[in-house]
């Protein structure tokens, strides 16, 4: 995501350097297609836009200036005066004075997070586990130390308090609890895939479960950024269209009506009588013992 080179104007001369090479304070010359190498400071724009979607999550294009702003504390995505190290320029030319490197830009900021919510903290289901394991030891080891010592004062042997010792200690740890829990979340596991969710790590279930709040971005993240065309209305018909995103692959096909067979259905139908008035007839069954002055009734058309 990071460029491997970057032109950077010194002693009043455009140079080719590698990335690493850039300190706070160079000057970098932006043009279409290159790939931001620090955060920087535009000192003049022409046009410039500059995707920042590995930042922002948006797929267009943003405008950039380099007009000072005036409020304080403003969101990435609205910083129209900066460039970001990891995106690229899709338009126009600029210059820009570099105000960050390395892990000191936005994108390092995010790597430092990514690289600490990777440490081993365990879920809280496995720190119950260890709080009660640290429990257990201390209760056994107190319990064991005070029958060693009642055993001492009553004049029980060496050897013999010893063996009993360890017995008892031995007989204090749950061997089955790692057994109860690996089948306990196996079948979380088994009923989160009934469910479409595919879980990798047993012990992700019970932190899913123990999940209250979850944020996530949408374009990248539960969309791709493209818009797909999936049904046509024309002439009163409608036809379904298959494939993906801008992919060439999918067909055009007209959409299958849906069957009323088998499903209670009422038809009304007219006819005009002797009089102005129009008389409705149901093709509904009558139920029985009740009278009506509905005329006999006319049959329906067949569904459809």
């Amino acid at each position: 995501m990071t460029a491997p080179q970057a032109k950077v104007r010194r002693d009043g001369q455009v140079a080719l350097i590698p990335a690493s090479g850039i300190v706070a304070g160079d000057i970098l010359s932006l043009e279409a297609g290159d790939l931001v190498a620090a955060d920087a400071r535009l000192l003049e724009a022409a046009s410039l836009k500059c995707i920042e979607s590995a930042l922002t999550g948006e797929s267009e294009a943003s405008v950039k200036k380099s007009a000072t702003l005036g409020e304080e504390s403003i969101p990435l995505g609205d910083r129209e005066n900066m460039v970001f190290m990891g995106t690229s320029v899709a338009a126009g030319t600029g210059l820009a004075v570099v105000v960050a490197t390395a892990m000191n830009t936005e994108l390092g900021r995010i790597a430092g997070l990514l690289e600490q919510a990777g440490e081993e903290n365990g879920t809280p289901l496995q720190q119950k586990l260890d709080a009660f394991g640290r429990v257990l030891v201390w209760a056994t080891l107190g319990i064991v130390g005070l029958l060693f010592g009642l055993g001492l004062l009553r004049g029980t042997k060496l050897l013999e308090l010893f063996m009993t010792s360890v017995s008892l200690a031995v007989a204090a740890v749950p061997e089955g609890l790692p057994a109860v829990v690996t089948v306990s979340l196996s079948l979380g596991v088994l009923r989160m895939s009934r469910r479409r969710a595919l879980v990798r790590k047993l012990p992700a279930v019970e932190t899913l479960g123990s999940t209250t709040v979850i944020c996530t971005d949408k374009t990248g993240t539960l969309t791709v950024g493209e818009m797909t065309v999936r049904a046509h209305y024309v002439a009163g018909k409608t036809f379904e269209v298959t494939g993906e995103g801008y992919g060439p692959e999918g067909k055009l096909a007209p959409r299958a009506r849906r069957s009323t067979r088998g499903s209670p259905r009422r038809c009304w139908s007219w006819r005009p009588s002797s009089s102005a008035a129009i008389t409705l007839t149901s093709s509904r069954k009558r139920e029985p013992g009740r009278s009506s002055a509905i005329p006999p009734k006319a049959p329906c058309s067949p569904p459809v």
